[in-house]
């Protein structure tokens, strides 16, 4: 969903020219320059850019998480949406977290039906993230096998794209308030390949309807018909071949102001698919920020399923 910026445009933090040169020249620990920083990188004949943070000290071949946002937000709008959660994730257990943006504020996603100058000129959003990981593993080390992607609305349908075709890159995804587009609605090139999948969505999203159907924005913007959460999360599933029944849990306390149900299929392998059905939540994300308690909160959960598939 379209979203405006409630910080002014001159609060995003800057960089200074040498920035990078330094970077692909020392360890981050060794740096006197801010752990927050903005770059461009060149994909075809558009220019790319994304901010990123980097925990100091930076460990020996980091994971890299990037983090997809929504409809009409920058890569640093749902940085702060989020309370830079992912930041604070990235310091405590020693990833590298970067924040694209999308063309026009938008990603070019599996949906077929979408009229955003992202879909309708068919910007390779592949092709960035491949850019992306090729650029941190060169400027970081980051290590390539434990690459992971997490998005929100159209930023969690970029995850599912990303899903569908670069599991050989992308570790794991997880998507926030999306769901598998329907066959007829399906514009990728699925590889059929297995890989782990964390899906989060709400009972009551007005916009991503939990039980499938069509996705609108409150009756505007047709983006055509979904599937529900359960079946996006067994259509993974299958793919992992894990024909099994899930293991259900309640993920959240009795304090918790929604509650979240947790369906999770495993295999042996390692590969993993987990369904998080947040009852009477909506089109968000669930989130306590830094407030103790029992409450979900989205971005460290979805850490630890990242983190439980590196080894």
């Amino acid at each position: 969903m379209r979203r405006r910026s409630a910080y002014l445009v001159g609060a995003i933090l800057s960089l200074t020219a040498g920035c990078l040169p330094s970077i692909l020249r020392t360890r981050a620990e060794s740096l006197s320059i801010p752990s927050l920083r903005k770059e461009g990188i060149q994909v075809g004949s558009i220019e790319r850019t994304f901010v990123f943070h980097i925990p100091v000290p930076l460990p020996e071949r980091a994971p890299l998480l990037i983090a997809f946002h929504g409809s009409g937000e920058t890569g640093e709008e749902f940085r702060r949406r989020t309370g830079a959660a992912f930041d604070r994730l990235a310091d405590a257990n020693g990833f590298v977290v970067v924040y694209p943006d999308g063309y026009q504020r938008h990603w070019d996603d599996c949906r077929k039906v979408a009229s955003y100058s992202a879909r309708a000129e068919h910007i390779d959003d592949v092709a960035f993230v491949h850019t992306l990981i090729a650029y941190f593993q060169k400027a970081l080390d980051i290590d390539p096998t434990h690459v992971f992607a997490v998005g929100h609305s159209n930023g969690g349908q970029m995850s599912i794209r990303l899903a569908l075709e670069l599991p050989d890159e992308i570790r794991a995804v997880a998507a926030i308030s999306a769901s598998l587009p329907t066959a007829q609605n399906l514009d990728c090139r699925p590889t059929g390949k297995p890989i782990s999948v964390l899906v989060i969505n709400g009972t009551a999203d007005p916009i991503n309807p939990y039980e499938g159907g069509n996705v609108s924005i409150f009756g505007f913007g047709n983006r055509g018909t979904v599937l529900s959460a359960e079946d996006t999360a067994r259509y993974f599933a299958a793919l992992d071949g894990l024909t099994m029944p899930p293991t259900i849990e309640r993920a959240s306390g009795r304090d918790a102001s929604s509650w979240v149900e947790r369906s999770t299929w495993g295999a042996p392998n390692g590969l993993e698919v987990a369904l998080d059905t947040v009852h009477g939540g909506g089109h968000g994300i669930p989130q306590t920020g830094e407030t103790p308690g029992d409450a979900f909160d989205g971005p460290t959960e979805i850490w630890r399923f990242f983190a439980r598939l590196i080894r």
